[in-house]
Formats: C-alpha cells, sequence, structure tokens
C-alpha cells in the first residue's frame, strides 16, 4: 500500500511496492491522470510480452500536480528479448528527455534501467534539485 504523502505534495523518500490497482486508486483523479494510465497500460502489456516484469514510476505523476504532462518510467530490461523488442517497438529506442514519439503514442517518457552509466532507479528517486524523493515500484503479472 502506498504511503501518505507529505506536506510538499510528493511520496516519502523510498521505492514504494504497489499494485496496479493501488496505482489507479491513488493517482487516477481525474480524467487526465485516467488517460495517462491507460496509456501506461497499453505500453506496459507490450513490454511484459517481451519479458520485463517490473517498472518504476516517478516524475510529476506521483505527485500532487493535477494534470502532470506525462509518466516517467523506468522499466527493466534486463530479461527481456531486446532485440526483437526494439525492431517491433522503435519508439522505445530513444533515451531523449522529452521523446515525442512515446508521449504521443502512451503518454508516457520511457528508460530503461541500464539507459545510462547511472542506475536510473536511482536517478528517478531525486528531483532537479537534488533532493531525494519517493517513486512507485510495479510488479508487471500484477496488471496482466
Amino acid at each position: 500500500m502506498l504511503p501518505n504523502f507529505k506536506k510538499s505534495g510528493l511520496l516519502p523518500v523510498g521505492t514504494h511496492l504497489a499494485t496496479w490497482n493501488e496505482l489507479e486508486k491513488c493517482f487516477a483523479n481525474n480524467q487526465h491522470r485516467t488517460i495517462l494510465l491507460a496509456g501506461l497500460k497499453k505500453a506496459l502489456k507490450l513490454l511484459y510480452k517481451f519479458g520485463c516484469t517490473e517498472i518504476y514510476v516517478g516524475g510529476s505523476f506521483v505527485t500532487f500536480k493535477p494534470e502532470p504532462g506525462d509518466i516517467d518510467v523506468c522499466y527493466d530490461n534486463t530479461h527481456m528479448d531486446w532485440n526483437n523488442f526494439l525492431k517491433q517497438h522503435p519508439e522505445f529506442k530513444s533515451t531523449k528527455y522529452g521523446t515525442k514519439l512515446q508521449k504521443k503514442k502512451f503518454g508516457c517518457e520511457f528508460y530503461a534501467i541500464n539507459a545510462f552509466e547511472d542506475n536510473m532507479v536511482q536517478f528517478f528517486q531525486f528531483d532537479e534539485e537534488g533532493n531525494a524523493k519517493g517513486i512507485v515500484k510495479i510488479v508487471l503479472t500484477e496488471i496482466l
């Protein structure tokens, strides 16, 4: 179960395990957020099909912000059929911030755990000023 938010509108520091239903219950509190989650679910079905078993959700979506621009997702690609996945879904090749094709198709930005030198799960746990914040971990078998 997800913890209560801090006064700042952020989750407490750390990685918080949640089910898909808990994520929806906590964050699908308006039409905009519900649409974003529908896009995320669509993408997760693709990722799961190719061997991804867990994701981490961060950014403004896991805050009180009423209309976040997207959902930031870090996915575990270590057991994926990576080359075949990228052939069929080239929109996941890009690791640049603001990936337009991903956002257009899913309303999300996706980063593989090993996309950069630093572990993306750790990167997601800090804001732009370097302050620690919480993120949400979802095990994909729970939603598919």
